[in-house]
């Protein structure tokens, strides 16, 4: 109604990630990590170049799209081969064969409750994105907590515009799972 009949702004309720904006990729950083998730006919697979740089989280979008073999999600790895790749630890012969490119690929370790642990420690963070990473962009601003029967909200994200906040939320859990120091 407010969006169609009054002409205001809409507001997606339960949003998870509210504390993100765009910004460019610093050049200088404290660590940087490369996520990935696997996708292949109806997902994407996501990659991401994620740097850790004043207390707050950097990320670019390198690719999201469906089809991709392991030796082409290696071709795309090849110029990030010196960083950490934390990977979807659900596929552990894709790692395996990932490797075999001389990559530092390692899953990520997930557990009970591994999807709400990774969503607390990335709103620990602000989260910039790059212009260009159109994907992510649109998955923060759909991804939402699920909804009951009565309209309330659910402690458990929805399983929907979440591959490229996969791959953030697997080097969350990696490498990002102590509280940051102060600035």
């Amino acid at each position: 109604f407010r969006v169609y009949a009054r002409g205001l702004t809409g507001k997606i309720e339960g949003l998870i990630y509210k504390d993100w904006s765009i910004s460019a990729m610093p050049d200088v950083y404290k660590k940087r990590w490369i996520g990935l998730d696997f996708g292949f006919t109806n997902d994407p697979t996501a990659i991401l170049d994620v740097r850790l740089s004043d207390g707050q989280l950097w990320v670019d979008e390198i690719a999201y799209s469906t089809g991709l073999l392991n030796s082409d999600i290696a071709s795309i790895l090849e110029p990030y081969k010196d960083f950490d790749i934390i990977a979807d630890s659900a596929e552990p012969k894709s790692i395996a064969e990932l490797r075999g490119y001389r990559l530092k690929v390692e899953g990520a370790a997930k557990g009970a409750d591994s999807i709400k642990n990774e969503n607390d420690i990335l709103k620990r963070y602000h989260i910039n994105i790059t212009s260009t990473s159109s994907n992510l962009k649109r998955e923060l601003m759909s991804y939402k907590w699920a909804d009951n029967r009565n309209g309330g909200l659910l402690n458990k994200p929805i399983d929907e515009y979440n591959h490229a906040l996969d791959a953030l939320r697997y080097v969350a859990l990696n490498k990002l799972n102590s509280k940051p120091k102060a600035r």
